[in-house]
């Protein structure tokens, strides 16, 4: 018995000739895996599935990934959320004296900026 065709996740038309790229649970024609946002391929390159669409590295830095308070720089790994922000561990940082900020550390509020209690 033949295996059923496969049907392209982005056309949904039948892709011929074995030629399909198996990638997020689907198959797709080669020149139709691309980034939802640029349409640059994607065959061989790191991609991330956002809700079941595939973004390049740097759209999904640039587009979807939420932006730290403190530089602004997309936040593509754990993030620190505090005064209704999210910053980088690295970036949540007294504005004063510069010293890292841990998660539970008492700090006071100037100017939307958390200021350790020693300053």
């Amino acid at each position: 018995m033949a295996d059923a065709p496969k049907i392209c996740g982005t056309c949904k038309k039948s892709i011929e000739g074995g030629k399909a790229v198996a990638a997020m649970g689907g198959h797709f024609h080669p020149d139709h895996f691309t980034c939802e946002s640029c349409k640059s391929p994607l065959i061989g390159k790191q991609f991330v599935d956002v809700e079941g669409k595939p973004y390049c590295t740097d759209c999904h830095a640039n587009k979807i990934c939420p932006k730290c308070k403190a530089c602004g720089k997309p936040i593509t790994t754990k993030a620190t959320i505090a005064l209704d922000a999210k910053w980088h561990q690295f970036c949540f940082k007294c504005k004063k004296c510069g010293k890292p900020m841990m998660l539970d550390q008492q700090f006071k509020v100037d100017d939307g900026l958390p200021k350790c209690l020693t300053c």
